[in-house]
């Protein structure tokens, strides 16, 4: 697993943290994020 596949596994983590404690403001921070790092794993340079 790449240090980018082991953030997203994280981060996958603490959204589910945030939905169930219903913070909303650190949700929408979260998924920013975990978009951003789905975006480093399509780019063709991790292929």
């Amino acid at each position: 697993m790449t240090s980018l596949e082991q953030a997203l596994a994280s981060i996958l983590e603490l959204i589910e943290k945030a939905r169930a404690a219903g913070n909303t403001l650190v949700l929408a921070a979260l998924m920013q994020r975990k978009d951003t790092i789905c975006a480093a794993l399509a780019a063709p340079e991790q292929h």
